[in-house]
């Protein structure tokens, strides 16, 4: 008996112990308490919780659970910020901005938290009526369960989340109404300010465009939008910039022009042409605090994994909950990555694909759609292994300098449907198309309309967007748009 009851109080001490260390949250609030279907709820809250680096999922993951009136529970997960800025004026971003400090144990630096830091999650819900929501807190593997709230989702004009057409899925239409959606826009991926991208995304939408892709990234030679900081290590990320970032989104959905992310781009990985970032600025490399010494052991090393999946996890918890943004890509020019060629690498990067594909899909409620890209696209029978065995939703093609820019789109096209259902014409553009050599854009004239035969799910984008802005945009996209 005296066993017994020695037992039952050691248990009870350790229920004890173990509620008194669970984490907890405060200072929970609504942004409204009552939003529009697919409009922008923001719940901002404070946890006790004792992390170390509030970017690594695998030490601290807060993910709000939200019962809709159905009865279906889905996840949103929370992401932590600073102070906000005012993101409806355009700034440039401090892109040395120092959140760290180094500690000479670890031999890397610590992030140092601020006065007025948050931790935040962002929901848009696509079921009428009321809501309720709670926090789950996993702690170094220890779960904590908190109360959240309540509110409600009323009717709004949003057409809601784009996706594949269920009448025609080598095209995209809208989830509820079944309305066809046919991007028809440029790249916007290098602007180093959000004055940049401001100017784009209006002259897109002044000229009958509808669709824009931006670039984030690893390494800091290659993508203006870098929120993870290679000054101070992997997980590390620049608060500034992820401002930045939502300043973009926020412009894109003003203009009503919807978005493809691309995550990251070959040059983190390749050491092989002028484009590389390998040996100097990638955030994978050990020089910088990363991983690999080898850029091809990327595809199958568990901490390059780890971290790119925190940081994809990180700018989708910001910008999921809109509709505006349409596709994720995971690779810009995935082929440029180092000894591409051959079949091995090729076979990692393929499994690499659509691993990352589902982690993507088990994070993201609307289930858009995941891609990559690849240079020289009409030639991916090249690269057939990554092609046929990634796992993808779609692929898109690249090319420049073509000789017949007509042809190459259309082999582009019937290149990717060969390898997947869905196939998207991305970066086009000739390297001499100058005006003094091409007065009258031909060119791009007709890379965009001999595109939009091919039987691309997307109009071409071209490269040089500074240069068409300059020139007029109307030319170009507004017939596109009419026709």
């Amino acid at each position: 008996m005296r066993k017994t009851v020695l037992l039952l109080a050691l248990l009870l001490a350790l229920c004890l112990t173990a509620y008194a260390e669970a984490a907890t949250v405060s200072d929970v609030a609504l942004s409204a308490e009552s939003v529009g279907r697919y409009e922008l709820l923001e719940i901002t809250f404070r946890t006790d919780a004792a992390f170390v680096n509030p970017f690594d999922a695998y030490e601290i993951d807060i993910q709000a659970v939200f019962t809709a009136p159905s009865g279906r529970e889905v996840r949103f997960p929370a992401f932590y910020e600073r102070a906000k800025r005012d993101l409806n004026q355009d700034f440039i971003p401090q892109r040395d901005q120092f959140d760290y400090d180094y500690n000479f144990d670890t031999g890397r630096f610590d992030f140092v938290p601020q006065e007025g830091d948050n931790w935040c999650v962002r929901f848009s819900g696509d079921e009428i009526g009321a809501y309720t929501f709670r926090f789950e807190i996993v702690l170094n593997g220890e779960k904590s369960l908190c109360e959240g709230g309540t509110f409600t989702v009323t009717e709004s004009g949003d057409k809601g989340i784009i996706a594949r057409s269920a009448t025609n899925p080598q095209y995209l239409a809208y989830r509820d109404s079944g309305e066809q959606f046919i991007p028809v826009g440029m790249n916007n991926a290098q602007n180093w300010d959000t004055f940049g991208y401001t100017r784009i995304m209006k002259a897109i939408a002044e000229n009958g465009g509808n669709f824009a892709r931006i670039w984030t990234g690893t390494d800091f030679g290659y993508s203006s939008l870098t929120i993870e900081n290679w000054n101070y290590g992997p997980n590390m990320y620049n608060l500034d910039l992820a401002e930045a970032f939502d300043r973009v989104t926020r412009v894109a959905k003003e203009e009503g022009v919807k978005l493809q992310v691309c995550f990251d781009s070959f040059s983190a990985l390749n050491t092989e042409n002028e484009y590389g970032q390998f040996g100097s600025y990638s955030i994978y490399n050990v020089k910088n605090g990363g991983y690999i010494t080898d850029a091809t052991a990327f595809w199958q090393d568990e901490a390059c994994r780890k971290d790119y999946m925190n940081r994809v996890r990180y700018l989708m918890a910001r910008c999921m909950w809109d509709p505006n943004v349409v596709l994720w890509e995971l690779f810009n020019e995935i082929n440029g990555c180092d000894a591409m060629n051959e079949r091995s690498v090729q076979k990692d990067a393929a499994d690499w694909c659509g691993d990352m594909r589902d982690y993507i899909l088990s994070i993201d409620p609307y289930d858009r759609l995941v891609g990559v890209s690849f240079h020289n696209g009409d030639k991916l029978d090249s690269w057939k292994t990554l092609a046929e065995n990634c796992r993808l939703d779609y692929l898109q093609g690249h090319h420049y300098d073509a000789q017949d820019v007509a042809a190459t789109m259309n082999l582009i096209a019937m290149k990717g449907l060969k390898y997947n259902g869905m196939v998207i014409i991305g970066e086009f553009g000739s390297m001499e198309n100058y005006r003094k050599k091409d007065p009258d854009w031909e060119y791009v004239h007709i890379g965009l309309w001999s595109g939009l035969h091919s039987g691309s799910a997307c109009a071409p984008m071209y490269w040089f967007h500074q240069e068409l802005v300059n020139s007029g945009y109307q030319s170009y996209l507004q017939p596109l748009e009419k026709y």
